[in-house]
């Protein structure tokens, strides 16, 4: 078993990206309580050198933290299985808002008024939550849930 290598924080007065820096670090922190095969191991500490490379540009620091961060989590959830908290969640509320707005488009111009259209965004993101949270909650029986939540 292969260790996940440390995250290099930036010293900063800004208040998102520390809050990144402590997600970041919190999702590091759930990974090493997990068994990673060497070969992963080695993608996340890819990913977390990128970061670390990049010390003395505040700006160009957050946004490869936030990149390097979406990849780790990509690559945890295929090669893994393992999923942060809400994942599911925040994914299929997304779906259910964009499906939400393609019916009540429909029902808008059937009863020829588009008014109606709004109508589909609540009841598409309602089903979409209930959904993504009945996912996240088999995750978590399974025990594939980290506890860490990130923020899209």
């Amino acid at each position: 078993m292969m260790d996940i290598i440390k995250l290099t924080r930036i010293d900063s007065s800004n208040k998102k990206l520390v809050k990144k820096l402590d997600i970041f670090e919190k999702l590091l922190e759930e990974l090493q309580k997990r068994e990673i095969v060497p070969e992963i191991a080695e993608m996340i500490n890819i990913e977390i050198e990128k970061v670390n490379s990049f010390l003395d540009l505040e700006k160009a620091y957050s946004k490869v933290l936030v990149k390097s961060r979406t990849n780790i989590i990509k690559i945890i959830e295929k090669e893994l299985g393992l999923f942060v908290k809400n994942h599911h969640q925040q994914k299929l509320m997304s779906v259910g808002i964009a499906l939400g707005l393609a019916f009540g488009s429909a029902f808008g111009a059937s009863q020829d008024n588009m008014g109606l259209m709004a109508l589909g965004l609540p009841i598409g993101m309602a089903v979409g939550i209930t959904i993504g949270k009945k996912k996240d909650d088999e995750v978590f029986k399974l025990g594939n849930q980290l506890d860490v939540e990130v923020e899209v």
